[in-house]
């Protein structure tokens, strides 16, 4: 049950989108990293104290655990891409586990054995699974709520390049079918980060 409740918390966790430019992922890709990479440890937000409301049931939220996403990579991949995927992956772990026998007490061994042990593929098929299959436009799960523009620091009129970062060609499929909010939307909320090379150094008049 507990790890139910885990893998729950983790699917309903806060989706957010990052936009950056190919400067600001350039200052992080000499160090093997991308923007979402270097933001993913400061993902969790705590010390909280938000009173919610669902229903008739009230509670204060504490913390809230953000899924960053690169938002150019939040579309969802046509069918016969996500069969092609998924269908590798099973023949992948077919090979991995070529030594799996009958079970002829299956029920006994699914109350005393661990998930892993009966069917070491399925955790794998389940989350190339749901990760295929993200940001459909009638599931809102996945649908961002914010966005984090990130600019690298030492170009001149950044200013210039966050605005260009608000404008419909960096929207999303989900916000190019109005099946989400719009960049432009004030309820869409946006966070802008200045990526800064320290080694390269900075021009002060800028």
């Amino acid at each position: 049950m507990e790890q139910l409740k885990s893998w729950l918390r983790g699917r309903h966790q806060i989706a957010v989108a990052v936009y950056s430019t190919p400067a600001a992922e350039a200052v992080l890709a000499n160090n093997g990293l991308t923007i979402v990479d270097f933001l993913r440890p400061m993902s969790l937000v705590n010390k909280l104290n938000v009173p919610m409301r669902v229903g008739e049931l009230s509670y204060r939220v504490q913390e809230v655990n953000l899924r960053l996403y690169a938002g150019d990579s939040m579309f969802q991949p046509k069918s016969e891409v996500i069969d092609q995927s998924l269908g590798q992956l099973l023949s992948l772990q077919a090979q991995r586990h070529t030594n799996l026998q009958p079970m002829p007490n299956l029920i006994q061994q699914v109350q005393s054995d661990s998930p892993e042990t009966i069917n070491p593929w399925f955790y794998a098929y389940q989350s190339e699974f749901l990760r295929l299959l993200r940001f459909t436009e009638h599931e809102t799960l996945d649908h961002p709520v914010a966005g984090i523009f990130c600019i690298p620091a030492d170009k001149a009129q950044a200013l210039q390049i966050a605005q260009k970062l608000l404008t419909p060609e960096s929207q999303l499929p989900l916000q190019a079918s109005q099946s989400m909010l719009p960049l432009q939307d004030p309820m869409f909320a946006k966070h802008f980060v200045l990526v800064q090379d320290v080694a390269a150094g900075m021009d002060e008049a800028r």
